[in-house]
């Protein structure tokens, strides 16, 4: 066995054990990208994209897939940014409906359970899931597509006008001796004529070494307006990979600020397409080394 495929090896043993997802569509996509990803392996500093990152220390380590953690409100009252009267909240890679602050939601808008949409949302969710974010180039996104159990989905209907904020927040618990591993999967679907704002947050509530790789997915309709801001507050020995993929039709005008203030080894990616005259993007970011 070579040594790229022995450092594969690990992860291609938990992509192999995943649960099975019962949404057909869903599992194949799951089978492509995992193949996908045992093509490609980890990038290294040879890749041009990569250069600068080295991303060695999160392939030379066995993390295990994040187990289900007990968190208490009082827990999650005590991280920074979490008074949105709106939240969906994401326990290691599962949604929290307990946690989660979805009552009194504007008519038509619909936030929760991605695997629970990719169903009972079926009109809308396999248009999207997955076709924004590209598995067939990328790594990170190719693992985080093929284990993904669950994530945040938030969709806001023609026309809608969302005055308050919506949180979603994504929280890292348990063990704190365990090296876990947790796929972050966020689907944001805006409608034509839309406006919403969002706080996308990563928190922690234990320490040690583990890892988050996330990948968000924002459609953006024709003329809607999506002011999006991603909080990144993990664990000091945390790695955080995130790929973030938007799409903008006609005058659509999506803006993303993001703000990484904790991990040991950090990297955002962020990929957007003008898909019609008129659409604007704004990327913003600020890091605290």
């Amino acid at each position: 066995m070579t040594q790229v495929a022995e450092r594969l090896q690990p992860w291609i043993a938990a992509i192999e054990t995943r649960p099975q997802s019962p949404t057909r569509w869903l599992q194949e996509l799951r089978d492509k990208s995992a193949a996908r990803f045992a093509a490609l392996g980890f990038p290294t500093v040879r890749d041009e994209d990569w250069r600068f990152t080295n991303v060695a220390p999160i392939a030379s380590t066995e993390f295990q897939i994040a187990g289900e953690a007990k968190v208490s409100q009082a827990e999650l009252d005590s991280l920074p940014y979490t008074t949105a009267r709106y939240r969906i909240t994401v326990v290691n890679g599962r949604f929290a409906p307990e946690l989660s602050r979805l009552l009194d939601l504007p008519v038509g808008v619909r936030a929760g359970s991605l695997t629970a949409a990719a169903s009972e949302h079926s009109d809308v969710v396999p248009r999207y899931y997955g076709q924004l974010a590209d598995f067939h180039g990328r790594s990170f996104v190719a693992l985080n597509t093929a284990l993904a159990g669950d994530g945040a989905y938030l969709y806001i209907p023609e026309g809608a006008i969302i005055e308050t904020p919506i949180e979603i927040l994504f929280v890292a618990a348990g063990d704190s001796a365990s090296q876990a591993m947790t796929q972050a999967r966020t689907l944001i679907v805006a409608g034509e004529r839309s406006q919403v704002r969002i706080v996308e947050s990563y928190a922690t509530l234990r320490s040690g070494t583990y890892f988050t790789n996330s990948v968000t997915e924002v459609f953006a309709g024709e003329n809607a307006i999506v002011d999006h801001y991603k909080v990144q507050q993990e664990g000091l020995d945390a790695f955080h990979v995130a790929t973030m993929q938007i799409n903008a039709q006609r005058s659509a005008n999506v803006s993303t600020h993001s703000f990484s203030l904790g991990g040991k080894l950090v990297r955002n990616d962020v990929n957007a397409v003008l898909d019609g005259e008129g659409a604007e993007v704004t990327l913003n970011g600020l890091y605290l080394a």
